[in-house]
């Protein structure tokens, strides 16, 4: 059965000082911080929420950065959200993942241009994506390849 885990950027960035380690993870190469639990939307805000030593916490989050968890990891085992980028092993190409229901569709990028897309069922995707391609960010971290 697939672990249903949710991410997003809080959108206060002090407040990942609050929230204890395992619970979110800093990004690097953006300087984005993502919290992860499960999705919770109230009235016109988003949440991501979590138990912590039995007590529910929630962090409002910007709700374009939200992404699912897709059940499936690249080839060194990192997990693959909605809203990541994958290079290829054998080639320069690198896609964007959207995950729906059972299914995850593939948008492939070659030269920084759009070269196709293919939707492909989570069961025969996961040994493909963990076979050939490892993670290299999200469309929030690397907004220069998501726009061009």
């Amino acid at each position: 059965m697939r672990e249903i885990v949710f991410r997003g950027v809080p959108k206060n960035k002090d407040y990942f000082f609050r929230i204890p380690p395992e619970y979110y993870k800093y990004h690097n190469a953006s300087n984005l911080i993502f919290v992860y639990g499960s999705f919770l939307k109230q009235n016109e805000k988003t949440f991501i929420c979590w138990y912590y030593k039995d007590v529910y916490r929630q962090a409002e989050v910007i709700q374009e950065t939200i992404g699912q968890y897709t059940g499936i990891k690249d080839c060194y085992g990192q997990s693959i959200f909605e809203g990541d980028m994958l290079r290829s092993n054998n080639s320069e190409e690198w896609c964007e993942v959207f995950y729906e229901d059972y299914a995850i569709m593939l948008i492939v990028f070659h030269n920084k241009k759009y070269h196709f897309s293919y939707t492909i069922e989570i069961s025969r995707a996961k040994d493909k994506i963990e076979n050939n391609f490892h993670l290299i960010g999200n469309v929030h971290e690397y907004e220069k390849y998501a726009k061009e």
